[in-house]
C-alpha cells in the first residue's frame, strides 16, 4: 500500500511501545518516520530503541501541543498518518481511560484532525488510519459502526 500510494512520511500519534511504526520501517518504504508519544516511560524507551535510526522523529507530550510542530517539519511529500493517541493509562499501566478528566487529552483525535487541516494540504495525503475508532465514536455519538457491526 505504501508504494502505491508513495507514501514517503509516515506519522503516528500515540506510539506507545513502538510497534506499529516497526511494522511500517520494516517495508524500508518510508523516508522519515514522526512519533509523538506522552508516556515518559514509553518515550524513554522509544528514544533508546530509535536512537541509531536518523529518520526517525520523536515528539514528547501531548498532541495537540506537539502535532504543529511534527506537521511542519514534513515535507511535502505523500504521509500515512496513524491516529492512535488516546490516554495511555488504560493499554500500558494501570489507570483506565477515564483516569484523564479532560476528554480532549483523553481522546485527542479530533484535535489533531483540526490541526492537520489547519496547517497541511491533506489532499496530497489521502491516508488515514485511526486506531482508536471505537473510544472516538463512542465519545461523539454512544454507539461506533467498529464496535457495533
Amino acid at each position: 500500500m505504501l508504494e502505491n500510494f508513495g507514501i514517503k512520511s509516515f506519522v503516528e500519534s500515540g506510539t506507545g511501545d513502538g510497534s506499529s511504526m516497526d511494522k511500517i520501517l520494516l517495508t524500508e518504504t518510508v523516508d522519515n518516520s514522526y512519533g509523538v508519544e506522552l508516556d515518559d516511560e514509553l518515550y524513554a524507551n522509544l528514544e533508546s530503541k530509535y536512537e541509531d535510526l536518523d529518520y526517525v522523529h520523536l515528539y514528547k507530550g501531548y498532541t495537540e501541543d506537539r502535532f504543529a510542530e511534527v506537521l511542519d517539519d514534513l515535507d511535502e511529500s505523500p504521509a500515512l498518518f496513524w491516529l492512535d493517541a488516546h490516554f495511555p493509562g488504560a493499554d500500558y499501566g494501570p489507570a483506565g481511560y477515564g483516569a484523564e478528566k479532560d476528554i480532549d487529552k483523553r481522546l485527542p483525535m479530533e484535535k489533531e484532525l483540526r490541526i492537520m487541516k489547519e496547517k497541511r494540504d491533506l489532499s496530497k495525503d489521502g491516508r488515514f488510519c485511526h486506531e482508536s475508532c471505537t473510544l472516538f465514536c463512542l465519545r461523539l455519538t454512544g454507539w461506533c459502526h467498529c464496535q457495533n457491526g
